[in-house]
């Protein structure tokens, strides 16, 4: 038997025997014999031919792929006799296909329904760079979101992070929206930036334990979305990568459910006395005048001073609010009284105050002591 030689050239398909040719016009569809004439089909030209045979005998390795592709992808639908097979090949759906295959690119798409001139530069060098292969969804994300995929392709992340945690990052930036989303939405809507989401999110898988990222991102999205909420009508910021993710998030939720509680600010307004403030050294101690001042300072602080309302309201504690002089507005350390004593002094995220700070609340115990004529009572907490 003749050699065999297969010869894709541009829109044609040059089909060798020895010597002779035939071809295959993919634009037009039609056939031309060993006689360089048209003839109806390649029937009596290729009927010898098996199918395997003339995968073989392509000479272009990229459309070798593109063919062994289509086979596999169609299965039993291939049709075994050449002529009809290349037929088929001239249908509308293998266009897409093949153009992927001659960029030499088809690896790099979970797809091969989706045009080559649809897939922008960037979401080719980013599959390239992070070795993926890239869904539709993918494709219009990164199209979607450019300067944040610009972003993640700057970093370095071999030498700053471990291979797991990026290809767990990848991984959910190019899935379906349920998680990636998540990622839009706290760069988009929350301003959060991308570097620092990373190095935030590597932290907490270093130092929280933190293994699901796509379910990490939803609860911070959350978090977000309730700081916002909480913190936009009085134009405050909130911190948007705080320590202990986990109990800052606990503590959001519990403090957003609460503000939306509503209480009787007249009643509220009847407990203010002008005695528990005074200034000490470079402090001013402050009484809350309305309950959403308290709102304000459990949101500020990342604390729970919230759920301190109502036991304010039945006499049960005070909160004052201790701050800087210079800065009366700005939250700082927050107290809780006890029969008019300081039981209970943290600062944000219920950390403790430091030396001097402690000093000045002993000086306000004792200012408090004359005002009240109270006893020592011993501190909790």
């Amino acid at each position: 038997m003749s050699e065999l030689r297969i010869v894709k050239n541009g829109q044609w398909l040059e089909i060798y025997k020895g010597d002779k040719m035939c071809k295959y016009d993919f634009a037009t569809h039609l056939s031309y014999g060993f006689s360089g004439k048209p003839v109806k089909s390649l029937h009596a030209q290729l009927g010898d031919i098996h199918l395997d045979e003339f995968v073989n005998a392509i000479t272009n390795d990229k459309y070798r792929r593109f063919i062994d592709a289509v086979i596999a992808k169609e299965k039993s639908n291939v049709r075994f006799k050449i002529a009809t097979f290349l037929q088929d090949l001239s249908k509308t759906k293998y266009i897409s296909m093949e153009s992927l295959y001659a960029a030499g690119v088809e690896q790099y798409f979970a797809t091969t329904n989706i045009k080559l001139s649809d897939i922008s530069k960037l979401a080719l060098k980013f599959a390239k760079q992070f070795n993926v292969r890239l869904s539709e969804y993918a494709i219009g994300n990164i199209k979607r979101n450019e300067a944040i995929f610009n972003a993640l392709m700057s970093i370095d992340w071999g030498g700053k992070y471990d291979n797991e945690f990026t290809q767990k990052i990848i991984s959910v930036v190019t899935t379906n929206s349920y998680y990636s989303d998540n990622v839009f939405k706290l760069i988009n809507d929350y301003n959060y930036d991308v570097k620092s989401l990373i190095n935030y999110t590597y932290k907490l898988w270093l130092f929280e334990g933190i293994t699901n990222i796509d379910g990490f991102y939803r609860e911070l999205a959350d978090y977000a979305n309730m700081m916002h909420r909480m913190t936009a009508e009085h134009n405050k910021s909130y911190e948007k990568y705080p320590h202990n993710f986990l109990t800052t998030h606990t503590i959001a939720t519990r403090n957003y459910n609460r503000i939306l509680e509503t209480y009787d600010d007249n009643a509220f307004a009847k407990l203010y006395n002008e005695k528990y403030e005074c200034e000490i050294d470079e402090y001013t101690f402050i009484f809350p005048k309305v309950t959403q001042d308290i709102k304000n300072e459990s949101i500020a602080q990342s604390n729970c001073v919230s759920s301190y309302i109502k036991r304010m309201m039945n006499n049960e504690c005070t909160v004052i609010f201790m701050r800087l002089k210079d800065t009366p507005n700005m939250s700082h350390i927050t107290i809780e009284l006890r029969d008019d004593k300081p039981v209970q002094y943290l600062r944000s995220y219920n950390q403790p105050v430091s030396v001097i700070e402690a000093k000045v609340i002993d000086k306000y115990a004792k200012y408090l002591k004359k005002q009240f004529n109270t006893k020592d009572v011993e501190k909790v907490a």
